[in-house]
């Protein structure tokens, strides 16, 4: 006889949650000349959107570095104009950390290229062979702040080998490191001081060459790649994380695991036929879904109150609006208004997580106001100069930011006892989130970037290049795992930041690119830990066995391990109330299945 097995339960899926392996800097430019499939191509794979070009004789080469089967390499012959140009980049300028990493195989120095580069940013940032004709001669050399570092080892033409350098400039001593591979080992060439700074201001950029035709490379690149931070010591890359990144195939597909399931909702603008859209976020891409509401004339700042529903400024009606349905399509009546005390085209809103009052930062008066959950007025304060956005850290601080600038302030607009204002010099279009208790502000500088903000005293702790076009507006959104959510106002694109422990970046995903014109502030709401269920149900049956199925739906990020569990009795989700297990161990997305024996016939069993 059969067994009856009762209707499908949701499986129960075991969490071994573990940290990043390793962090990294924001990954700026990855050249490795083919994509995932292995098809030539000059699309940067780094956060900076742009694809290269092939100037004069530079070819597509088969020719690569040791343990790498599959992919292309760019070989350059030191022509007068052989080389990759990467187009002005003034997101590779201004570095204060940086590591610069690339398989190169030399092959001849030409006479008069006396230093052939394998990296120009500008003229500030050059990363180079030494064709010197001395002890230095096929020496590697990188010139920044305004000073000349060699490493020890010589590159031997017709060999490859991996290089890497990485400078620190917010200490003076021992901060520029050289490393040497040969894709199985990697060692510490050598440690040099090159004083405080930066990389300078980096415009028409290029690979093996510069912009005149006495510095072409003969030889070839593969899988140049530049980390960075504009500020902070977070673009130096340690020895282990230099030792992956030479291990990595540059064919390997982008890993999304990190990147959760979930919703983005997005306040599109500037049209009088703005509106909010909802993008689903699965395997690393955001997807248009639907619009919740349009007709906004010129829908601004977003934020979720406590009941729910978003609240959108209706910047050109001077008024805030907030939905009925959740975050759902439906209908977005008046919030608030501009009745006796106005309200002049507002931006930034933000809810205070306790009592759920709104804010909105107006910008035509350089005021804050807000509203209680009924949105009747309850008060104002000035703040003195273009307000463009306010947010909360907790129930009491809260931060303005607009022109420029950024204050700290109480609740009801007060100065605390150790209040700050800072000025943040060229970016007066500007965003901020607290997330994981630390402070964001974007800026609309070129090149666009984000700031860490220390809460205490306005100290600028780190910045990085935000993804989007240069001199935009890039607001930004949390979840609760500390992750960023960017729009990239000009550039239509949709952006995820994964944030460390410290608060830095460690790795970025695009989600969206193409998606409709202006996506501007925006609520993050994913999902976290893995999603199974066992749809498939007991098959193949007997008298003794049965086969139970389940699926991972998505880990949404997290390493997953998996178990089964079945028995006369349900046991729930407490584990060891059931009578037996199997252990699936770490798992990813995809069919889970395992036969159950020793069964009793006609009985009925349960299984999770």
């Amino acid at each position: 006889m059969t067994k009856k097995w009762t209707g499908m339960l949701t499986a129960l899926a075991g969490l071994l949650v573990t940290g990043t392996a390793f962090g990294q800097a924001p990954l700026l430019l990855r050249m490795s000349f083919n994509d995932d499939a292995g098809n030539p191509t000059l699309a940067n794979r780094g956060l900076i959107s742009f694809t290269a070009t092939l100037q004069d004789t530079a070819a597509y080469s088969t020719d690569l570095p040791p343990g790498r089967a599959s992919g292309r390499s760019i070989e350059l012959f030191g022509a007068d104009n052989d080389r990759v140009y990467l187009g002005n980049r003034p997101e590779l300028g201004s570095l204060k950390s940086f590591t610069i990493a690339a398989w190169i195989k030399p092959k001849a120095f030409n006479p008069g290229e006396t230093y052939p580069r394998i990296y120009n940013a500008g003229d500030s940032s050059v990363f180079s062979l030494a064709n010197t004709g001395d002890a230095n001669t096929n020496k590697a050399v990188l010139y920044v702040n305004s000073a000349t570092r060699l490493t020890n080892h010589r590159f031997a033409f017709n060999e490859w080998k991996f290089v890497a350098v990485t400078y620190d400039g917010t200490i003076a001593s021992d901060n520029l490191k050289f490393y040497v591979g040969d894709g199985t080992n990697l060692v510490l060439d050598s440690t040099h001081s090159a004083g405080t700074g930066n990389s300078g201001t980096a415009g028409d950029s290029y690979l093996g060459a510069t912009s005149g035709t006495d510095r072409n490379l003969n030889g070839l690149i593969d899988d140049l790649r530049v980390y960075g931070m504009y500020e902070g010591a977070g673009g130096v890359l340690s020895s282990q994380q230099i030792f992956l990144v030479m291990q990595q195939k540059d064919c390997e597909a982008e890993d999304v695991s990190w990147v959760p399931q979930g919703n983005l909702y997005v306040a599109h603008g500037p049209s009088t036929d703005s509106r909010i859209k909802r993008y689903a976020v699965s395997a690393g891409t955001a997807t248009f879904v639907e619009d919740l509401v349009t007709g906004i004339n010129y829908a601004r700042g977003l934020d979720r109150a406590l009941d729910g529903n978003l609240v959108v400024a209706d910047r050109d009606n001077y008024r805030l609006l907030k939905g009925t349905s959740g975050l759902a399509p439906g209908s977005f009546p008046v919030f608030a208004t501009n009745g006796a005390t106005g309200m002049n085209k507002p931006r930034g809103v933000a809810v205070r997580p306790g009592n759920g009052q709104v804010y909105a930062a107006e910008w035509e008066d350089s005021e804050v106001s807000w509203y209680d959950t009924n949105g009747t007025y309850v008060n104002k304060f000035a703040f003195g100069y273009n307000a463009h956005d306010v947010a909360f850290a907790g129930e009491n601080e809260m931060y303005v930011v607009g022109a420029g600038y950024a204050k700290r302030y109480d609740w009801n607009g007060s100065a605390w006892t150790n209040a700050w204002s800072v000025s943040l010099s060229g970016g007066n279009s500007m965003a901020a989130e607290v997330v994981n208790g630390h402070l964001y502000i974007s800026l609309n500088t070129n090149p666009s970037r984000v700031l860490r903000v220390n809460r205490t005293n306005g100290a600028v702790l780190s910045s990085w290049y935000s993804g989007g076009t240069n001199a935009t507006f890039i607001p930004a959104a949390g979840d609760a795992r500390g992750n960023l959510y960017l729009s990239d106002w000009t550039g239509n694109s949709l952006i995820m930041m994964k944030m460390g422990a410290s608060g830095d970046p460690e790795s970025f995903r695009r989600l969206a690119s193409g998606v409709s014109a202006n996506p501007g502030w925006l609520v993050a709401d994913m999902q976290f830990g893995p999603q199974v269920n066992n749809a498939g149900g007991a098959t193949n049956v007997t008298a003794n066995s049965a086969w139970l199925n389940g699926t991972v739906v998505a880990t949404n990020g997290q390493e997953t391990s998996a178990w089964v569990y079945w028995g006369l009795t349900d046991g729930g989700t407490n584990a060891s109330a059931w009578a037996a297990t199997n252990a699936f161990g770490v798992v990813g997305v995809g069919p889970l299945t395992h036969q159950a024996t020793g069964l009793v016939a006609d009985r009925v069993y349960y299984f999770r």
